[in-house]
């Protein structure tokens, strides 16, 4: 059995440290394959509203949406991809302080840090709710199309398609927030 002074000697703070920076937070997975699906949609869209490889003479706004949509996807990722990475290499490579003379100033600071880089930043979110808005109106604009119209089939299909995963999405939320308020009333 150890006593008091040889647990807090400073061998022993070397290997508290050296059990919190053995620890090594990867960039998640999850988070490389939405960025590649979105950036993948995002470059669709900018190349289908710069260009005039597709067209859809119905309804020419269809082309700002492509761009405003794509800009914002591409916003959106690099906002939150910067997030994810920061708080990776800030818990790699600023482990937490430990030992009994650490100053509670210093403690305070990495725990606020820690904190707010633990929380989902705002911005994305809000980017995702005009997405939603923005869904909405292509999927109105794209299904009102008279049904012999000359608006290009990757056009009409990547737009209604990726305006209805988005309101789905949106739809099956909403109804889960409302069960979950639902049983909390119960």
């Amino acid at each position: 059995m150890q006593n008091l002074k040889e647990l807090h000697t400073a061998e022993a703070e070397d290997q508290d440290l050296e059990k919190n920076s053995t620890k090594v937070e990867k960039f998640p997975i999850s988070t490389i394959i939405f960025t590649v699906i979105i950036l993948f949609i995002a470059a669709l869209f900018l190349f289908l509203g710069v260009t005039d490889y597709k067209t859809c003479p119905e309804d020419p706004r269809i082309y700002i949406w492509l761009n405003i949509v794509a800009i914002l996807l591409f916003l959106e990722r690099i906002i939150s991809v910067t997030h994810v990475y920061t708080r990776v290499w800030f818990n790699n490579n600023c482990p937490e302080p430990t030992g009994m003379l650490v100053d509670k100033s210093v403690m305070k600071k990495w725990m606020k840090k820690h904190d707010q880089l633990n929380r989902r930043p705002l911005f994305p979110d809000l980017i995702w709710l005009i997405m939603v808005f923005l869904s909405a109106i292509g999927f109105v604009w794209l299904r009102v199309l008279p049904s012999g119209s000359s608006c290009d089939d990757l056009i009409f299909y990547s737009v209604v398609t990726f305006s209805s995963i988005i309101l789905s999405a949106t739809i099956l939320f909403l109804s889960f927030i409302c069960f979950e308020c639902c049983l909390r009333k119960d």
